[in-house]
């Protein structure tokens, strides 16, 4: 290779390479500047979009803690066997527990727990049986 194409090479940077023959550097037009201005918002309009569709889809903080309270609930109706109906009343929900008979079988106990929380409703239904004395 030769020695002095390599030393010119080296001392080029990316500006002057770019320069033309006014010394003015070389730039895009109008239109390729909205292009890419335009190709960019589709992009971010895109994923705005997709970004809030997940948001509206997935459960809310309420929710999740209503259901975890409900569990909870019964997990404690089962250890107490306490089937008394009753409401437990939260900050920002209510959960109702009501119990009656299955089928008119006396040993099986129809539990159902329902959350209000706003216009929301979650409700969990369990069978108990009762055991014998």
């Amino acid at each position: 290779m030769n020695l002095g194409l390599l030393k010119i090479y080296n001392r080029t940077t990316h500006k002057e390479v770019k320069r033309t023959r006014k010394g003015m550097v070389r730039a895009s037009s109008l239109l390729e500047s909205v292009i890419a201005i335009t190709v960019l918002a589709i992009c971010i309009l895109i994923a705005v979009r997709v970004y809030g569709g997940l948001l509206a889809d997935s459960p809310s903080l309420q929710y999740h803690k209503a259901l975890f309270k409900m569990q909870e609930h019964m997990a404690q109706t089962r250890i107490d066997l306490d089937y008394n109906e009753e409401l437990f009343d939260y900050k920002t929900f209510k959960i109702i527990k009501s119990s009656s008979d299955y089928e008119g079988d006396p040993l099986l106990r129809h539990i159902k727990l329902q959350a209000v929380f706003g216009k929301d409703t979650l409700r969990e239904d369990f069978l108990i049986k009762i055991p014998a004395p």
